[in-house]
């Protein structure tokens, strides 16, 4: 318990000083775990302390986002990311939110129509192979070995999420949200470059389940919940223009 909140007040405070300074680094969970130990001697009275010589504390790790646009849209009659929430177009909250976290950001998409914000944009590779075609040709066009997956229709994500999926990232493949039984959050998550052998492997058996996939490789099931820091919430996606009015008047019931 005192290491978490530790973890989380070392994280907000650090956060704050690398925002304002203009560096982006990642602090991995072994990393943290050393400082909260060096700390805890520190303030122990008459305790000589030494500082571990070979320990890095900072890990300079650079980050690759990857949005999710391929989809057909065919429930909501129009291109999703580009349908607009609170006056802006879905696909700008997952850009804002990852602009605060990655390095590189990509946008995966067979259409045109995001070329205008300034980001590459990937055409799939490998055509009707669904969101795990999507996460293929992002990750082989990724410069990064760490990558941080998200649709353009959940426009809810925001950076603590994003910061705690990293924190595993270090130790897992695979970072994948998880709310209980067999309903996972595949497509807002964290997968390692090195698992392009197995995508192409899936893709090229006509198996597109990312589920099955997440089985066969080394991946962290983060649990969902409040309890754990984690609202479901969060995650909710828009595929009709009905999902969209209730996700306006949950956020706004006034309006």
């Amino acid at each position: 318990c005192a290491f978490n909140i530790f973890r989380f007040s070392f994280r907000f405070v650090s956060s704050i000083f690398l925002k304002f300074s203009g560096v982006k680094v990642r602090l991995s969970a072994k990393s943290i775990s050393v400082i909260f130990v060096f700390v805890a001697q520190a303030i122990r009275p008459g305790k000589t302390v030494f500082l571990p010589q070979k320990q890095a504390f900072l890990k300079a790790t650079k980050i690759t986002g990857i949005v999710l646009a391929g989809g057909k849209s065919s429930r909501i009659g129009t291109e999703k990311g580009l349908v607009k929430f609170r006056n802006k177009p879905l696909i700008e909250y997952s850009l804002n939110v990852l602009k605060l976290v990655v390095d590189e950001i990509l946008i995966s998409s067979n259409s045109d129509s995001y070329n205008a914000f300034g980001y590459q944009v990937l055409k799939d590779e490998i055509p009707e192979s669904g969101p795990m075609g999507g996460i293929y040709t992002g990750l082989k066009a990724s410069k990064n070995e760490i990558n941080i997956v998200i649709s353009c229709d959940v426009p809810l994500v925001d950076t603590n999420f994003l910061n705690r999926l990293l924190t595993f990232s270090d130790d897992f493949a695979a970072v994948v949200p998880w709310h209980e039984k067999e309903f996972f959050e595949p497509l807002c998550a964290v997968y390692n470059k090195n698992l392009l052998p197995v995508f192409k492997e899936f893709i090229d058996n006509r198996n597109f389940r990312i589920p099955d996939f997440l089985k066969t490789v080394n991946t962290k099931f983060l649990k969902t919940g409040k309890e754990n820091g984690i609202d479901p919430f969060i995650f909710y996606n828009i595929n009709t223009l009905k999902q969209l009015e209730e996700l306006n008047f949950m956020v706004n019931p006034d309006k």
